[in-house]
């Protein structure tokens, strides 16, 4: 790989020892500056009258306007390094700036060669279902999450994944589909036509339809009014548009609620239909009425999905499930009607509890 950085003296200043050195030269300049400030007055204007004056008590006009010339240059010159000693602050501030951004190339680079290198080992296939056979889960801090995960679900089987909070199960969640990489093993997904859903979905800067079809860029979508208000019923949102213009421009991220931008990540999987999709507790901050309905309208799309979810009670629109104990150790199941009744029971008990507090 060609590497990012061209200029061996700029790149030598954004170094612990270089910027030591920038600010050991920037303090002598200061400190040369304020000298020549204090004595630039009488260098500049008492000095060379008196000795104009001590050689010829009566100049001549040539003389004094040699004088007022060279006055002249010398007020130039300390506004000149003046004005390099106020910028400091700002110089400082770019060096900041340089060092972070050589900092983010650095990590860029390192990310390119591990791409690399995994495509040389890749461990993942393309398919049409999901298959890991003695795959070691971990996280890119290396903390082992299972030491040795297989399973197998059918071509268009969904998968829950669930467990005791901490177990990693939004960690597994990427693994398998390829967001991390998977140490050793075997993993088949579908590698194409792909989408992730995380429980807080991007918001662009966009206007507010943009938000909707997004990854697509604005100039290749063809959503009329009446398209972007059947998404936003379908979602429970169409009261935005009592709100917002669908061309206004707002900080979304801070404009919408957390209910609010999950329903936009909703909407955009229902507007894309993707063949695959992988759902991170994308429903954790709507109602379980609008959870459901989420999910009945992807199962009659045909997408099938890989999921993690707060409730118990999604697990009747997958036909398999990955449990983990929090141990290391896990079990995989196909979804029985006795498990989605259990379910339905606990989600019962637990709303009951909240109601009685």
């Amino acid at each position: 790989m060609q590497s990012c950085y061209t200029d061996a003296r700029a790149i030598h200043l954004l170094t612990p020892s270089g910027t030591q050195s920038f600010y050991k030269r920037l303090g002598i300049l200061n400190a040369m500056t304020n000298w020549y400030y204090w004595f630039s007055n009488i260098l500049n204007y008492a000095l060379p009258g008196l000795l104009l004056l001590w050689k010829d008590p009566h100049p001549t006009p040539s003389a004094v306007g040699n004088l007022i010339a060279l006055t002249t240059y010398n007020y130039y010159l300390q506004s000149t390094l003046i004005y390099v000693i106020y910028s400091s602050e700002d110089i400082t501030q770019a060096i900041s700036y340089g060092t972070r951004v050589k900092e983010a190339m650095m990590y860029v680079d390192k990310l390119y060669q591990q791409a690399v290198e995994n495509d040389k080992n890749s461990k993942y296939e393309d398919s049409d279902h999901v298959e890991v056979r003695d795959v070691r889960c971990e996280t890119p801090a290396n903390q082992v999450l299972l030491n040795s995960l297989s399973f197998e679900c059918g071509p268009k089987d969904c998968l829950l994944i669930r467990g005791p909070s901490g177990t990693g199960k939004s960690s597994i969640l990427r693994i398998i589909c390829g967001l991390w990489p998977a140490p050793s093993g075997h993993i088949k997904c579908q590698q194409k036509q792909t989408f992730f859903m995380p429980q807080k979905p991007y918001l662009t800067n966009g206007t507010l339809r943009e938000q909707f079809f997004y990854p697509d860029p604005p100039e290749s979508s063809t959503m009329t009014n009446q398209m972007l208000q059947d998404l936003l019923t379908k979602v429970n949102m169409a009261y935005v548009l009592d709100r917002f213009d669908p061309d206004s421009v707002q900080d979304w991220a801070n404009v919408l609620s957390g209910g609010e931008q999950q329903r936009i990540g909703m909407a955009r999987l229902l507007y894309h239909k993707p063949s695959f999709a992988v759902l991170d507790e994308c429903t954790s901050a709507v109602d379980s009425a609008l959870e459901a309905k989420f999910y009945s309208q992807i199962k009659a799309l045909g997408i099938v999905f890989v999921s993690v979810a707060h409730r118990t009670t999604v697990i009747q629109y997958h036909e398999t499930c990955l449990t983990l104990d929090g141990k290391k150790g896990f079990s995989f199941d196909r979804v029985t009607l006795e498990m989605i009744e259990e379910a339905q029971n606990k989600d019962r008990a637990t709303t009951l509890q909240k109601e009685q507090h």
